[in-house]
């Protein structure tokens, strides 16, 4: 949980927040799809933006890093048996 407090934390400052609550982050990086994170947030009552704007930087960061990292594990794997 500290880790998605320190996430939040920078995030907030991306979206031009002075402040966040703990239910904030909880939901920017809760998993599940962006509808029904969308509407969570709504019920809430926490700031649409900031979820928004986290939930889709952490989806595009695991689109973008997963495929890196996949080859940079198969090739120390490939170098360790060899």
């Amino acid at each position: 949980m500290g880790s998605v407090w320190s996430l939040g934390r920078v995030g907030a400052g991306g979206v031009g927040r002075k402040f966040i609550t703990l239910t904030m982050p909880f939901l920017a990086f809760a998993p599940g799809g962006q509808a029904e994170m969308t509407v969570l947030t709504i019920v809430v009552g926490a700031d649409l933006g900031y979820v928004i704007v986290d939930h889709l930087l952490r989806m595009f960061l695991v689109i973008t890093c997963a495929p890196l990292a996949a080859k940079l594990l198969f090739s120390l794997s490939k170098k360790q048996r060899a």
